[in-house]
């Protein structure tokens, strides 16, 4: 997208610090019509790698606030069985993100600029109206139970990949191996993403929705208490 001032050169440049293109390795197809998509992708990120890299810096909410942040929600994203997704289906009419909506959404989506861009993106290809769509991706993100021992550790936590999946599947009994994926950022944890029909049910994750992590471990950086 072209900026024809400053301020959205670096607001660009931020959102592509902030945010990740997309689900797995699949990619966004045009033309792409608002509703017309087969499953969810509930996209979990861990916060204290977030807040570990640069973007961390320039996100007070999320980094700098006196909550003690561990998975939060990225996002919602509609996806097509056979692999990609909708993206960007907005129109000349399409809703915009309200202050009040975005205060109620920031205790699990901490950061302004994420949830507009949720929106923006993904939010606009599932049918729904703004309100609709942010109160499914919060039902979305309550309906998955994050394991004890994942919620809060207050030192780095290595894990085997498999372990950390294990855990996930006997906090939700619902859930199989084929609804988990795991991203990692080099030797850390990034996010846990789970695939979800449209009625937000566990279902197996499309061809393209895979691990992308180098090795079999994984290091869970610790959740520290913010800097003031």
């Amino acid at each position: 997208m072209r900026h024809g001032t400053l301020a959205g050169f670096v607001t660009g440049a931020l959102l592509s610090l902030l945010l990740v293109a997309g689900p797995g390795t699949a990619r966004a197809q045009a033309p792409a019509q608002p509703g017309q998509f087969d499953y969810y992708l509930l996209s979990l990120s861990w916060s204290p790698e977030y807040c570990a890299s640069p973007g961390g810096a320039r996100s007070p909410d999320q980094c700098t606030s006196s909550r003690r942040y561990g998975f939060v929600l990225h996002g919602l994203w509609p996806q097509h069985a056979a692999g990609g997704y909708p993206a960007a289906c907005a129109t000349a009419g399409a809703d915009r993100v309200s202050r009040p909506l975005i205060d109620r959404m920031l205790p699990i989506m901490p950061a302004p600029a994420l949830i507009r861009h949720e929106w923006d993106k993904h939010g606009t290809c599932t049918g729904l109206s703004v309100d609709a769509y942010f109160d499914q991706a919060t039902r979305a993100y309550r309906s998955i139970q994050i394991p004890e021992a994942y919620r809060q550790p207050s030192a780095d936590l290595p894990v085997a990949i498999d372990q950390l999946k294990a855990a996930f599947l006997t906090a939700n009994p619902g859930l199989n191996d084929k609804d988990l994926t795991v991203v990692c950022k080099r030797q850390y944890l990034e996010e846990v993403r789970v695939c979800l029909s449209r009625t937000l049910n566990p279902q197996s994750c499309g061809p393209d929705v895979r691990d992308q992590c180098r090795g079999q471990n994984v290091v869970l950086r610790a959740v520290r208490s913010a800097q003031p």
